[in-house]
Formats: C-alpha cells, sequence, structure tokens
C-alpha cells in the first residue's frame, strides 16, 4: 500500500481490532495508537519520499515474572510480552539499510554489503550490521530498506528496549527477503549474535524469545541453542491485576560488569564441580560440595548458585499456577522469587556503592503500602537488577491508588501500568 492507502485502512475497523487486540480496548488508547502509526507513516516519506509500498511492524517490549538470571545457566524462565513497543514504517530500497529514529539525529545507514566493526559506529548501527552477518551465517537472505520508527520501550530500564530493536529489524528482513519462512527461534539467535559479537554484550535469548513470541512463555534452556518455548494462558483478566513496573531511576546502560559476575560466579561453581553450567550439575551434588565450593569460589558465588536451584522450581510452579488460575500461589511464587534475587542473587543494589539503593528503597516503599491494604500483591526487582525497575503486580481497583502514593517518591509517570501483548514482533496485516 502506497501512504494514502495505509493512513485509509488506519482509520478502518480493522484497524480498531488491531489495536484492541495489541493495545487495549478503550478509546483513548485507540487515539494514542492510531496518532502514533499515523506519525510514523507521515514521517516515512517525509524522509523518504514517495513509496509505492510501505508496510507497518510492531516489537514489544518484555517483563520477566520469574526466573531471574537463570538463562545463562541454561535454567527456566517465565517471561511475557507487553504492550509497550517499537513500531516502524518500512520499504525495500536496494543495497542499503537507512533508518531514521525518533528522538535521534541523523540517519542510521548500513551498507548491506560492508559489515565490517568501525570504531565510529554507534550501537544502533552496530546492532544492525551485526543481524545483517547473522542473517547471511544462517544462509538466509538480506536485503536493504528504509525505515522510520518510534517507541515507548523505555530505554536502560530491563525491559529490553535493544531486544524489541533487534526483533523489529529481523521481522522486517524475514517479511521483505524470507517470505516470513525464519522461524523465531533463529531470528532470536540472530538477535543475540548481533549484542554478543557486534555490541560486546553478554546476553542469552530470553529477551529475544519473549519479544518476539508474544504472550506469556515459559523456556527452559536445558538446550541453549534448542529452547523449549510454551505458551502459557494469560492470567491477567482486564478489570483484575495489574502488571506495574516502577523505574526507580537508576540506569542499566552501564552495569555490564555487574551483569556479567552473576553468570561468571555460578560457572565458576559448575566448572569446579566438573560442568559447564549450573543446569549440568545436579542439585545434591551441588549441595554435597558446598564446604570445598566456599574455599575455591567464595560465599557469593554459592548464594547465587542456591538462588538458582530453587529459581528453576519456582519457573515450574509458577507455570502450575498459571494453568490452574490460583492467582494467590502465583503472587507467593512471584514474591518468593524476589526475596531470593534480593537475598542470595543480591542483584537489588551495587554493593560498591552502598548510598544508592534504589531498588531496596522501592520495594520497602511498596511493601508497607501494599501490605497495609490487606490485598494480594507481589514486587520484585525486575530483570538484570542492579538499577532501574521493580515489577508490581497488584489489584486493579488499588492500582490508582498505589501510581499516586509511589510517585511522590520516584517522579510523575515513573508508575507504568502495562497489558500482558498477545503478539510479538509482526507486521501488520490488513484485510
Amino acid at each position: 500500500m502506497n501512504d494514502k492507502e495505509l493512513i485509509a485502512k488506519l482509520k478502518s475497523r480493522d484497524f480498531l481490532k488491531i489495536i484492541s487486540e495489541m493495545y487495549g480496548k478503550d478509546n483513548k488508547t485507540f487515539n494514542i495508537q492510531k496518532s502514533r502509526y499515523m506519525k510514523v507513516i507521515e514521517n516515512f516519506c517525509r524522509y523518504f519520499n514517495e513509496y509505492e509500498n510501505i508496510d507497518l511492524f510492531t516489537s514489544p517490549g518484555r517483563v520477566e515474572l520469574c526466573g531471574n538470571h537463570t538463562d545463562h545457566n541454561n535454567g527456566k524462565v517465565l517471561g511475557a510480552s507487553i504492550n509497550k513497543d517499537i513500531i516502524g514504517a518500512a520499504g525495500k530500497c536496494s543495497n542499503e539499510i537507512a533508518i531514521v529514529s525518533e528522538g535521534f539525529k541523523g540517519v542510521f545507514k548500513v551498507n548491506i554489503n560492508d559489515l565490517k566493526k568501525n570504531k565510529d559506529d554507534n550501537n544502533t548501527v552496530l546492532l544492525i550490521k551485526g543481524i545483517l552477518k547473522g542473517f547471511k551465517d544462517s544462509d538466509c537472505k538480506t536485503g536493504g530498506f528504509n525505515a522510520y520508527i518510534t517507541s515507548d520501550v523505555l530505554n536502560a530500564s530491563g525491559i529490553s528496549s535493544s531486544a524489541a530493536f533487534e526483533m523489529l529489524i529481523c521481522t522486517i528482513i524475514n517479511c521483505f527477503y524470507n517470505d516470513n519462512r525464519i522461524d523465531l527461534i533463529t531470528l532470536a539467535k540472530i538477535g543475540r549474535f548481533a549484542e554478543n559479537y557486534y555490541w560486546e554484550k553478554p546476553s542469552g535469548l530470553l529477551d529475544q524469545l519473549t519479544c518476539g513470541h508474544g504472550g506469556i512463555i515459559s523456556i527452559d534452556f536445558k538446550n541453549r541453542e534448542n529452547p523449549q518455548v510454551s505458551k502459557i494462558n494469560n492470567i491477567f483478566r482486564p478489570n483484575d491485576y495489574n502488571v506495574v513496573l516502577l523505574n526507580t531511576g537508576g540506569n542499566h546502560a552501564d552495569l555490564t560488569k555487574e551483569y556479567a559476575s552473576i553468570p561468571d560466579e555460578m560457572k565458576t561453581v559448575a566448572k569446579k564441580l566438573g560442568g559447564k553450567t549450573l543446569s549440568d550439575i545436579k542439585e545434591e551434588k551441588f549441595y554435597k560440595n558446598i564446604s570445598a565450593l566456599r574455599k575455591t569460589c567464595g560465599d557469593r558465588a554459592l548464594l547465587r548458585s542456591f538462588h538458582f536451584y530453587e529459581e528453576n522450581k519456582r519457573v515450574s510452579e509458577a507455570v502450575n499456577a498459571v494453568k490452574k488460575n490460583n492467582m494467590n500461589d502465583f503472587l507467593k511464587i512471584i514474591n518468593d522469587s524476589g526475596d531470593s534475587s534480593w537475598k542470595l542473587l543480591q542483584n537489588c543494589y551495587i554493593s560498591a556503592e552502598k548510598k544508592d539503593q534504589n531498588i531496596p528503597i522501592a520495594l520497602t516503599l511498596t511493601g508497607l503500602f501494599l501490605g497495609a491494604k490487606s490485598y494480594p500483591f507481589a514486587c520484585r526487582v525486575h530483570g538484570g537488577g542492579f538499577a532501574g525497575v521493580i515489577l508490581i503486580i497488584l489489584p486493579d481497583k488499588i492500582t490508582g491508588l498505589y501510581k499516586n502514593y509511589i510517585e511522590k517518591y520516584f517522579g510523575k509517570d515513573s508508575c507504568m501500568i502495562m497489558n500482558i501483548r498477545e503478539q510479538g514482533a509482526l507486521k501488520i496485516n490488513f484485510k
């Protein structure tokens, strides 16, 4: 479709249904989202002139419900995509990818035949190059395109803005040049490759799989290269319980060393016991060797390993609670997971910076307020931790009260109310 045909579609009942399914059914949400999509089409045409065929794409952020820091040791995770996303208008071109991103200066350009890393490449260019290299190494087709994108996936906040971007670019290339034949796990591996080898950021497949799949999913990483992904029914019904993220004001951007220490310490324990990751080591063997491991690996590595084994059990328990639609059991499991992250995993603050403990302050204030209301709830550190975001699950009837309360401490719009989104990264198809 050209821009005029596409804009006409945005005013149709078909688009109303699409918006309702992805973002929510109220009129305010529809108007906001329609305006976003109108804007990306108009700005695409402003930067890239006339196009006979323009397509719209979307890729969501994600939350991690349970399974904190287990994927890198081939453990289990329960995650979900959310209704915060990157959207874009894109059209094919020849041998170049050119992307304009709202809020950033200039145009990010990559020649699809020149994928060498250069010292002047910024992170966006590196990710694009890495994705193209990943497609080629996977014997998949690549090609050029122009795109204008905008995002409400908050950067450096633990809801995977980088993975959402990677899966958006992967989806565009898969649609334009591979007839959508490439499976999700392959696309996720391509995104991970771009992060690991071009951006040099240690990450697994969790973020890419959750952003790409959509809905609530459980992932078992026992087979690292072919993880088992299972769709789970959505336990969060309208006007019942909400998923809320609180931005505590910290930033994930410079915490690579802190993140890397967790898998490194777990793997050191595994290596001492004859494996590569803790998933290779039976729990009984780990417990039999605790005294020796304390001397060779240190206590923090052991505490983090305790967390790994117990967290894997909690993921399975959480999946069962969701399947039985038992919200009270589910909330208890999430709280237990959060307590373990705080006490054993130790990723709620940086030990070397004892004055700044945003996440423990946020968890304490949340617990005091919601505990006094006598409603079942859960709160926990979210994602990588050390800074950034906490996740809260609470009844819809007190969500507004909590938002007003907590924003007195962390600022206006720091509290973000989310919906679980059933759709992952995709091209928007009109009838």
